[in-house]
Formats: structure tokens, C-alpha cells, sequence
């Protein structure tokens, strides 16, 4: 830390994706050739709304804690806010910075629901198994 303040490392990470996708709504042609070269990017994205659609009916099913709940219903809500993102991020780049910007909280949004439930099916595990040991046991 010579010199300044320690930002940490996710910090610079961060300013970067969303200057690149600043960036590249800003620009009036792709760099990268074709506009169908960015069909793969597109795929993710339609992929990733039915992955959320299945995630709201399994956190409907599932009844977990109301921390999954929240995150679920909040990553549910960035996706159906990132095509609205990538749609207008072409006239308005601001918008585009936080087409990128979105996807950061998207998956960020993701691991906490994987790291809540996880600990949620650990938990619910190890009360099984004390209640098998105590019915083995015969008391």
C-alpha cells in the first residue's frame, strides 16, 4: 500500500467490467466483427432466464429459509432487468455499463443462494442423522 489507499482486489475488477461495458454500447460498430458474433453472449442470456424461471418454481417448492427466498426473488428480478439493459444500452451507454454491472450482482446473487442452501441441506442432514442415532439407540 505505497502510496495510497488499498482498494482491495475485486474493487479495480469491478470499474473495469463496467467500463468495458460502457465501452461497448458506446461504440457505434462492433470491434469484433459481425453483430452474430455476440449469438454465444446472447445464448448465455436466454439460457440464464430459464435457469431463473426454474429457480423461482424450485425456491416455491422447496420452501427454504427466507435469506434463499429474498435471493432468489432478487436474482429473478436482475434477469429480467438485463435484457431491458442490453436493449437500451445502444442509445443511453450508461446503460450498458450496467448491463455489466448487473451481471456482477446476478452471480453474486447466485453464490449466496448456493452458500445458503447448502448450509441450510448440511443442517437438515445432520438432524437426521442425530435422529437415526437416536432412534437406533432405543431411547
Amino acid at each position: 500500500m505505497a502510496g495510497g489507499a488499498d482498494w482491495g482486489e475485486p474493487y479495480p475488477r469491478r470499474a473495469a467490467q463496467a467500463v468495458g461495458g460502457f465501452g461497448l454500447f458506446a461504440l457505434e460498430t462492433l470491434p469484433i466483427g459481425e453483430e452474430s458474433s455476440l449469438d454465444p453472449h446472447r445464448m448465455l442470456g436466454y439460457a440464464s432466464e430459464v435457469v431463473g424461471v426454474i429457480l423461482v418454481v424450485l425456491l416455491i417448492v422447496g420452501r427454504p429459509t427466507g435469506r434463499a427466498v429474498g435471493a432468489g426473488l432478487g436474482l429473478f428480478l436482475a434477469m429480467l432487468v438485463q435484457p431491458v439493459l442490453q436493449k437500451h444500452g445502444g442509445g443511453v451507454p450508461v446503460l450498458g455499463a450496467l448491463h455489466a454491472a448487473n451481471a456482477l450482482v446476478m452471480i453474486a446473487l447466485a453464490w449466496l443462494i448456493v452458500r445458503i442452501t447448502t448450509a441450510q441441506l448440511r443442517e437438515a442432514a445432520a438432524v437426521e442423522a442425530s435422529s437415526a442415532l437416536f432412534a437406533r439407540s432405543g431411547r
